[in-house]
């Protein structure tokens, strides 16, 4: 896999700066991930904070409006659009892998892993299932807590009213905001249409999750094969905390405590500070963050 062309994508605005420069030190920080290209998705940040950045030695693409809205979006939102075209704004590359810019790297098995079963597959994606996960993980329009499968019907229905919901909603939903695929996928065909069709919907003024219901449509039709990773290759906090293992290590919550590869601080997560418990229950000063180093 030495000879194949790899990159790594990620977007961010100032409001996520302080994440996505935790996102490119866990990177930057290990070894075998210093010479992989870097790509942001410039999405609003300011010169001072590109010019630091610049500091990991990565790259920055400013994208476009892929689509037509119905509405003015914010400038935030090319971040979701771009990433179902990932190949077009960021050509020349066999293998790309994107993370969320709040997602941070804790182990290179998991990059390894995901760049290996893209290769294998043509797409690598982790679900958002796993047995320390509570059903329990969606939030309605009034922001009441929901099951995980009426939040994809929600989404499946806002986005695709005329689809088949059952074929759909009893799958976990897969995860947009840690994955890999080939250039050649047939993902990079389906999902631009599908998005088209999400964002193109009457039934709702909320598109945020339009990007990823089209992923987990197109996934899920049988057109694009695919790979599904284990949840500790994307550890979503809004599913449950971890616990700090070996060396200050995050680890599964559970028993054999495996350690977790990516930390995704998604959703609500992102700003919160937690303090940690180790394997004992005891809590640590070990929080959710990367511990990085200054460029």
């Amino acid at each position: 896999m030495s000879d194949l062309r790899k990159v790594i994508v990620t977007a961010a605005n100032s409001a996520f700066y302080a994440l996505v420069t935790d996102a490119v030190a866990s990177i930057r920080d290990k070894p075998e991930g210093r010479p992989i290209p870097m790509v942001i998705f410039d999405v609003g940040l300011t010169e001072s904070e590109r010019e630091a950045l610049r500091g990991y030695d990565v790259g920055f693409v400013e994208p476009g409006w892929d689509y037509s809205l119905q509405s003015p979006a914010p400038q935030w939102f090319k971040a979701m659009t771009a990433r179902t075209r990932i190949p077009h704004w960021v050509p020349g590359y066999d293998l790309y892998l994107w993370l969320d810019s709040d997602a941070w790297v804790q182990r290179w098995d998991t990059i390894k892993l995901l760049f290996a079963a893209a290769q294998t597959h043509g797409f690598a994606v982790v679900a958002e299932a796993d047995r320390a996960y509570p059903d329990a993980q969606a939030s309605d329009s009034q922001g009441s807590l929901i099951s995980a499968m009426e939040g994809r019907l929600a989404n499946l229905r806002n986005f695709f009213g005329d689809i088949r919901p059952q074929r759909y909603a009893n799958q976990a939903t897969l995860n947009c905001g840690v994955f890999a695929a080939k250039s050649d996928s047939p993902i990079w065909m389906l999902w631009p249409r599908l998005m088209a069709t999400a964002l193109a919907s009457k039934r709702t003024h909320n598109f945020f999750f339009a990007e990823q219901t089209a992923m987990n449509v197109a996934l899920l039709s049988g057109e694009v094969p695919f790979a599904r990773l284990p949840a500790q290759h994307n550890w979503l906090l809004t599913g449950a905390l971890p616990r700090v293992g070996a060396d200050s290590q995050l680890v599964h919550p559970d028993f054999p405590h495996e350690p977790l590869g990516i930390i995704h601080r998604a959703a609500n997560t992102k700003f919160l500070h937690h303090r940690l418990r180790d394997l004992d229950g005891r809590e640590t000063a070990v929080g959710t963050g990367y511990r990085r180093s200054a460029p």
